[in-house]
């Protein structure tokens, strides 16, 4: 009995887990320097948040960047092949320009891109610096954040990534820098419900 017991606590964290899959958002770090230059202070220096709601997807760009001198001019990311209509239009924050282009717009030293929203080198107040947030609204047919979650087309260079940046007003040799993800790690809520998951397995094996 008391194995049964055990045996569905398992299915049921598995169950949960599969939950949390399907209701976290689509979360980027960007933290890795993979041309040109490195960002001051410590990475990551740019966030990138994917958030269903309702029938759309609200992307939230939060940049972490610690020198006053540099800023974020471009950012490039991928959607999943099926989704044809996608539009962006920005909602708060910093203004930045999205084109649309599938498989078509090439990151320099990575891949080809599906989108890459520009923000304005001036004036300096229109920059996208420091800790500044920038919010789009994007819509498509029946879009999930999840269908973000994808790779760029290989064109060469460094990747493919999920996605990338370019900043600027670096200070080094090449004065700019792009950046992309490091090393994936899993939420926390994630790690809590594997460890629930393996302590359970642990828990069988000792009493056979």
């Amino acid at each position: 009995m008391k194995k049964r017991f055990i045996t569905m606590g398992i299915l049921i964290g598995v169950l949960l887990s599969f939950t949390v899959m399907a209701q976290a958002n689509t979360i980027m770090n960007l933290n890795y320097a993979y041309t040109g230059d490195s960002p001051s202070g410590t990475p990551p220096w740019l966030t990138l948040d994917f958030d269903t709601t309702a029938n759309e997807v609200t992307l939230t760009m939060t940049a972490h960047l610690q020198d006053p001198s540099e800023f974020i001019t471009n950012v490039y990311f991928n959607v999943y092949p099926q989704v044809t209509d996608l539009n962006i239009v920005p909602f708060a924050g910093p203004v930045g320009t999205a084109m649309i282009d599938y498989d078509n717009l090439k990151a320099p030293g990575d891949g080809k891109y599906d989108v890459k929203i520009e923000f304005p080198n001036n004036p300096l107040s229109a920059r996208f610096d420091g800790s500044d947030v920038a919010v789009f609204t994007i819509t498509g047919t029946e879009l999930l954040d999840s269908y973000f979650d994808c790779l760029s087309v290989p064109a060469g260079g460094s990747g493919p990534f999920r996605a990338v940046a370019h900043v600027q007003g670096i200070t080094g040799t090449y004065g700019s820098g792009h950046i992309t993800e490091g090393v994936q790690v899993p939420e926390p809520g994630m790690l809590l419900l594997m460890g629930a998951g393996l302590l359970g397995l642990w828990a069988v094996r000792r009493r056979k």
